[in-house]
């Protein structure tokens, strides 16, 4: 269940991200939500994060992206 409500979670973010591109509190919310990834990800399994494509590497760039667009949001 809670895999479920995570993934409509991530969907929802995604669709406020993409129809309410002009506004800046989706961006946050996803920035918020790749934290809590993150941070999960590397509580509940350490072993992974020394693969390829890791669940680490790609979540801080995925906080990055986030980064970039609230810099390029302030410059409008």
């Amino acid at each position: 269940m809670t895999l479920l409500l995570g993934g409509l979670a991530e969907v929802a973010i995604g669709l406020c991200v993409l129809f309410l591109w002009t506004r800046i509190w989706p961006i946050y919310l996803s920035l918020a939500g790749f934290v809590v990834l993150l941070l999960t990800a590397v509580v509940i399994a350490p072993e992974h994060a020394v693969h390829a494509f890791n669940p680490v590497t790609l979540t801080v760039s995925a906080i990055f992206f986030c980064l970039i667009q609230m810099l390029e949001h302030r410059r409008k």
